[in-house]
Formats: C-alpha cells, sequence, structure tokens
C-alpha cells in the first residue's frame, strides 16, 4: 500500500469508487461520480457546514484541487479484487459459455438445495 501523501497544506479527505475529496487549507473540494457527478467546492472558513458551493465563483480553485485529486487517484493502490476478478473475466472469454446440466444444478448443497425425490 502507497503511504499517505505528505504535502504542507494538503490533506487528501476522502477517496472511493464514489468521489474523492481533497482539502487545502479553507478550501475542500468534493468530486461525486455518480450520475449525475458533479465537482463541489466549499470555503470551510465561511462556511463550515458545506452549505453553499461556491465552485462557478472560483473556477480556478476548483481546477487546481481536481487536478490534486486526478493525480492521488493515479499514485494510489488499485482495489486487488477488481484486478483478480478482472484476470478471470478475461481467461474465460474465449470459448463456449458454461451452462449448468440437470446433473449440477442437483449437486448443489445446502438447505435449499433442489432435490431428485418426488413427494
Amino acid at each position: 500500500m502507497n503511504p499517505p501523501v505528505q504535502e504542507p497544506g494538503l490533506a487528501p479527505w476522502e477517496m472511493n469508487k464514489y468521489g474523492a475529496s481533497v482539502r487545502q487549507g479553507d478550501w475542500k473540494l468534493v468530486r461525486r461520480t455518480l450520475l449525475p457527478s458533479s465537482l463541489e467546492l466549499y470555503d470551510l472558513a465561511q462556511d463550515p457546514s458545506e452549505k453553499n458551493n461556491v465552485a462557478a465563483e472560483h473556477p480556478d480553485r476548483v481546477a487546481e484541487l481536481h487536478k490534486r485529486i486526478e493525480e492521488l487517484a493515479k499514485g494510489s493502490d488499485k482495489p486487488l479484487f477488481l484486478i483478480d476478478q478482472f484476470k478471470v473475466v478475461m481467461k474465460n472469454m474465449n470459448g463456449e459459455p458454461v451452462l449448468p446440466t440437470e446433473d449440477t444444478y442437483y449437486e448443489q448443497e445446502g438447505p435449499y438445495a433442489p432435490t431428485k425425490e418426488v413427494p
């Protein structure tokens, strides 16, 4: 895992698949990736409860902080689960699809597994 970025005055606030945020001084940029995606900028000195998005009034600050989010994301570790699952998908993309047979259907285990017995 990569160590946290140590940059004076910059704090990676949060990064996940739904968005990211970064804080620099009193400014906090929030990037939401769920549709509709958005960039929100807050001046925490004037608006600590993050009620007033001032991104439209400060496009240069938005661009600067958004660039930092992109740089931080490129430098972070990739989720291993997705990498492993991608390899499985790519390996199994060639060939015929595997469909269940009657035998494999009845080989299931557990309390809700089907049985061949007829009442």
